[in-house]
Order: structure tokens, then C-alpha cells, then sequence
């Protein structure tokens, strides 16, 4: 079987980041919202590993985003 199918199959997605942040606990859709809206706080660490920034939940919450969102954020997110 193509592993990209499988992939696709399994996560809805191909992509590598994206199935990482669903892997690490974050939503389908926080991880679309992350990826679209606020991609400057998503990054690969040299590891291979993804971080996200703690500055992703003032930012949504400065921007109006669901207040559902907003706490599954933080309560995936790490404290520094």
C-alpha cells in the first residue's frame, strides 16, 4: 500500500507536521487553525520533532478565535 494513502486513510492528511500535532493530542481542526492562521508559532526542532510556541494562545485569544480552541491550545501546550 502507497504510504501517503495510508497516511491519508489514517489521519485525513498526508502531511507530515499535521499528523505530528495530531499524534501530540491537538485536534484536526486547532492543527488547521494553527497551520493556516499562526504558522509562525509551528516549528520543526533539528529532531524532527514539532514545538509550539506558548505565544499561540494570546494570539488567538487576541484575535477572537473559539473559546473551545483556546483551551484545548492550552491545554496542549506545554509550560515553559
Amino acid at each position: 500500500m502507497d504510504p501517503g494513502f495510508y497516511k491519508l486513510i489514517k489521519y485525513g492528511t498526508a502531511d507530515d507536521t499535521k499528523i505530528k500535532l495530531i499524534r501530540d493530542g491537538y485536534s484536526h481542526g486547532l492543527v488547521d487553525l494553527m497551520l493556516e492562521r499562526y504558522p509562525e508559532t509551528v516549528q520543526a526542532t533539528l529532531r524532527g520533532e514539532i514545538e509550539v510556541s506558548p505565544r499561540l494562545v494570546n494570539m488567538m485569544v487576541a484575535n477572537g478565535e473559539s473559546d473551545l480552541l483556546i483551551f484545548e491550545a492550552r491545554m496542549n501546550l506545554k509550560p515553559n
